[in-house]
């Protein structure tokens, strides 16, 4: 269905999400159908209360070309704040 790849990613482990930030989300043009409203607010990393805009569970491949990694279904908040990462993977992606 969708074959992106994304680029500037931080993997923290110390992380319980997965997050993507709006302007990569924005770019995947995702059908609203795939898009899930109901979410809960999450604590940043700098202790403030942040609200995401919605969640999405996608199919990903970690991976460095040109082989290819696992794949599998993850949940990612999606958030409109600045950042120079385009998503970071919590430690559940990396279970």
């Amino acid at each position: 269905m969708f074959n992106f790849d994304v680029g500037h990613i931080l993997v923290d482990t110390s992380s319980s999400v997965s997050v993507m930030f709006a302007e990569a989300f924005s770019a995947l043009q995702v059908p609203d159908n795939m898009i899930n409203r109901s979410i809960t607010n999450l604590v940043s990393f700098f202790g403030d209360v942040v609200q995401p805009i919605r969640s999405i569970h996608l199919p990903i491949a970690v991976s460095l070309a040109p082989h290819w990694g696992y794949a599998y279904h993850l949940i990612f908040l999606i958030l409109d704040c600045p950042t120079t990462f385009n998503v970071i993977l919590g430690r559940l992606a990396l279970a």
